[in-house]
């Protein structure tokens, strides 16, 4: 046994304690065997070795696994377990050595969690072992795609946010404890959110949504969830909103964004990428920095952003939200204008940033999208200010007439104020009862970040 602990540790790297107990447990710095399966103590540490260097491997990985859980409702510590716990059975039943001991160790391993999950967990050994065992037609129609998802030629991104798919209908937020394996504690903060910032800006949005676990009502409040999570959306945003920015504005900001084929070999950051992504795979998974120009502000004044951050905007609405105001944002930085944001559903928050505008950036990130919408209650806050400019991005889902002809009338004063644009997001087919010049309609799906650049073009000559 001793010789196989040195080979364990040898192939892992690093220094790991290994421990005997009653149950199997993992982490980045322990493993505990149970002296119950002693005869099959070399696969247990052949699971183990995978869960550290093959899957999850590091921390970032699982922060990325947890968050794909709360994303869909699922217990984020349970889904990262099991999803670990799936992923490294089905690499070491692939290679086909020992499978027969190799399923006493799963079936030890599906024992620490939750009925549901053990049931799926053995099932699956069985069926990638073509043995032969006691499965259900449910529970074998599951197991087969779990089977396929993890077969598929995609990113684990993607396969982990198929897999929290299936698993959304069996165990939503279950309040069960997940077995010890790696958790996302001690990892680095910036290599996790570039690692979030991989997953898509829906599963984001929902990850913000749900990490509050706030439901909407009368007394609605401007909650912040900040974190990895909304590092993450900043970094999206950001690089969003740097490909369509006008050239030579970029205002001396480092941030990290996509190395493509093309690009000077001097930018591709070789040492960041493999420290997030385990590989360098341009135009894939590499990394550069971007935003290295820096030209003078010029101008003054001051530009407010109205975001509606109400529940009728969650999803997508949101993220276009975010944008739009990220983009206005950059356009007002670019012109040295102070920046305040009144962010707004059931009440309003009317926050002044002055020039501090990665604070203000933060919180366009983390704002979490909940509650009414009171869009002539913050516009009558907003009109005791005086602006050089205001844009209100809104769904405008108000229904009752009194309240449209409020919202009109308190926009018409606001426009013989300063400048003003509203953005209207709008879905697919949807009218909005807002008119005029000032009014931009944005439709979910189609691009439009370079509109708050283009529609003020006016602030670059």
């Amino acid at each position: 046994m001793r010789e196989e602990v040195y080979r364990f540790l040898k192939r892992v790297g690093r220094v790991v304690d290994i421990t005997w107990g009653e149950s199997f447990s993992v982490t980045w710095g322990s493993v505990t065997l149970p002296a119950s399966m002693s005869e099959d103590l070399d696969l247990m540490l052949r699971h183990a070795e995978r869960l550290l260097t093959y899957f999850p491997a590091n921390p970032e990985t699982v922060a990325v696994a947890k968050t794909i859980g709360l994303s869909r409702g699922v217990n984020p510590d349970l889904f990262a377990a099991f999803s670990s716990d799936l992923i490294v059975a089905h690499s070491i039943l692939k290679e086909g050595q020992d499978s027969e001991r190799y399923l006493r160790v799963l079936r030890h391993i599906a024992e620490q969690h939750s009925p549901p999950l053990a049931v799926l967990l053995t099932s699956f050994g069985y069926m990638m072992t073509r043995r032969v065992g006691v499965i259900d037609s449910t529970t074998s129609a599951i197991v087969s795609r779990l089977k396929d998802i993890l077969e598929y030629g995609l990113p684990m991104t993607r396969k982990l946010e198929a897999i929290a798919d299936v698993l959304a209908k069996l165990i939503p937020d279950s309040p069960s404890e997940s077995p010890r394996r790696p958790g996302d504690e001690g990892g680095d903060e910036l290599h996790k959110a570039l690692a979030l910032a991989e997953l898509s800006p829906e599963t984001l949005e929902e990850a913000i949504d749900r990490a509050g676990g706030y439901s909407a009502g009368p007394d609605d409040e401007i909650r912040f969830e900040k974190g990895p999570i909304s590092s993450a959306m900043k970094m999206r945003l950001l690089s969003r909103v740097q490909e369509v920015r006008p050239k030579g504005r970029s205002g001396g900001e480092r941030f990290y964004e996509h190395w493509v084929i093309g690009d000077d070999p001097q930018r591709l950051l070789i040492r960041e990428t493999l420290l997030v992504f385990g590989t360098v795979l341009p135009p894939i998974a590499s990394l550069k920095l971007g935003g290295t120009e820096s030209e003078p502000a010029r101008g003054g004044g001051e530009a407010l952003i109205v975001m509606d951050v109400s529940s009728s905007m969650k999803g997508m609405p949101a993220y276009y939200c975010r944008l739009a105001a990220a983009a206005i944002l950059t356009v007002s930085a670019d012109m040295g204008m102070d920046v305040s944001i009144c962010f707004f559903n059931g009440t309003n928050l009317l926050k002044r940033y002055g020039r501090s505008y990665d604070e203000a950036l933060d919180d366009i990130s983390s704002v979490v999208f909940e509650g009414n919408t009171r869009l002539g209650d913050a516009l009558e806050v907003c009109l005791n200010g005086e602006y050089t400019s205001v844009h209100v991005i809104t769904d405008a889902d108000i229904d009752e007439q009194p309240e449209r002809e409020r919202i009109l009338h308190l926009l018409s004063t606001i426009k013989s104020r300063a400048e003003l644009t509203v953005y209207a997001l709008l879905r697919r087919g949807q009218n909005s009862w807002l008119n005029g010049d000032y009014v931009e309609r944005v439709y979910m799906g189609e691009e439009f970040t370079e509109r708050p650049f283009t529609r003020h073009q006016k602030l670059y000559q």
